[in-house]
């Protein structure tokens, strides 16, 4: 068994949502075999999501944040779940992005142009959920919030390797496949953290 501490970032803004249900299925899988985490909900994290001066002058993190950013460099996998809107991410979601993955905290500009990510060393899987057809959202939508996070955020930042799990559709989803959906988050949950092959 791996010593893995994983974060598992819910960055839905509902806490009746079943990105809520989903979390707590990853969290209870942990639970049962004593495994290192921390939980997340975006929702709960006082903060202005508005990074209100781009990066000329950034805002000092609030006190949620440094937490937050504090829990990112205590894990060594990190578990992020979220609807997909609009083909994107929620606003509360991209704005806790904007304020916590900042320079020199998550990543550093080298004077030569490259990138040094300061979370390398650490896995991630991605947990979304939207309505959309998987094939469409390839063919059509090009996965565009999976590679805005997975590419522009978490690899940016040095995270690797990077499994995805896309649930669809869940509006019209019925109880008896959500459940199926959270069994199967549970397994998901024993893989990541070295329990069973994934």
């Amino acid at each position: 068994m791996k010593n893995e501490r994983i974060l598992i970032i819910n960055a839905h803004p509902d806490p009746q949502s079943f990105n809520e249900a989903i979390a707590q299925a990853y969290i209870d899988a942990l639970r049962q075999h004593d495994v290192a985490f921390r939980y997340l909900p975006v929702y709960r994290l006082n903060f202005d999501p508005n990074l209100r001066y781009g990066f000329r002058d950034t805002l000092q993190p609030e006190p949620d944040l440094l937490a937050a950013i504090a829990d990112l460099k205590w894990c060594s996998h990190l578990v992020w779940i979220h609807p997909i809107w609009w083909y994107g991410f929620p606003a509360l979601m991209k704005g806790f992005i904007d304020r916590a993955f900042l320079p020199g905290v998550t990543f550093h500009l080298n004077a030569d142009g490259s990138v040094s990510g300061h979370l390398a060393g650490r896995s991630a899987r991605i947990i979304a959920t939207g309505d959309t057809p998987q094939q469409l959202y390839r063919e059509t939508y090009a996965e565009s919030a999976r590679i805005q996070l997975q590419n522009g955020v978490l690899a940016y930042c040095g995270i690797s390797p990077i499994a995805y799990t896309y649930l669809h559709p869940v509006h019209s989803s019925t109880p008896g496949i959500r459940q199926e959906w959270l069994e199967q988050i549970q397994q998901l949950a024993l893989a990541d953290a070295g329990l069973r092959m994934s």
